[in-house]
């Protein structure tokens, strides 16, 4: 009478069915293969493989991609990052707004719109980033963000923003900080810059 499973050692290595060991396995090689694929394509610059990466399915090959665009200052570039910048992968989105933000120096209307986006994101640290790119760019829709920001988290880069603008308005803000602040000589430069008079900006 035969059986529905084969006795053991009765199949050849290649045909045997998965274990659960083997999967891992498997995995381990299919992604260590995924890195050396998105490796070689983002070291040859070539435009069309580097764009199929940015959406790849695994959120490790996208931030891959938004890592190496964040070096790269051209208009192939922005595009790729404002749709990373909206990517439901929080370090995703996160690397790809500090780059739009931080690292391109271009200043298009669809850079800013796409910060504009992000300065509302529920993240505290993608949020900043927006704020400080727009901060940059002298965007006027930064002064609000950058109060709301103040009164809610008064992170860093909401003071780093306020320096960048170096506007009067933020000073209540800044040194309502001051106190438990006396070492930071961040606080301490964006209270000077926003101050107004001699030494501003």
């Amino acid at each position: 009478m035969k059986t529905s499973v084969p006795p053991a050692g009765s199949l050849p290595p290649e045909v045997i069915p998965p274990t659960r060991a083997t999967k891992a396995d498997d995995k381990e090689r299919a992604m260590d293969s995924l890195e050396a694929l998105t490796t070689q394509v983002l070291g040859s610059g070539d435009a069309r493989g580097i764009a199929a990466l940015s959406a790849h399915a695994d959120p490790r090959v996208r931030y891959a991609v938004a890592f190496y665009l964040g070096g790269r200052d051209d208009e192939a570039a922005e595009s790729m990052l404002i749709a990373l910048s909206a990517d439901p992968d929080r370090d995703v989105r996160d690397w790809a707004t500090f780059a739009l933000g931080s690292l391109q120096t271009a200043d298009s209307a669809a850079l800013r719109e796409a910060l504009v986006v992000r300065s509302t994101d529920p993240d505290d640290e993608i949020r900043g980033e927006a704020i400080l790119g727009l901060a940059r760019r002298r965007d006027e829709r930064a002064v609000s963000a950058v109060l709301a920001e103040l009164r809610a988290t008064a992170s860093s880069l909401a003071i780093e923003a306020a320096g960048e603008l170096a506007r009067e308005i933020f000073l209540p803000e800044l040194e309502r900080l001051r106190p438990g602040n006396a070492g930071d000589s961040s606080l301490a430069e964006a209270i000077g810059r926003c101050r107004p008079g001699p030494g501003r900006g």
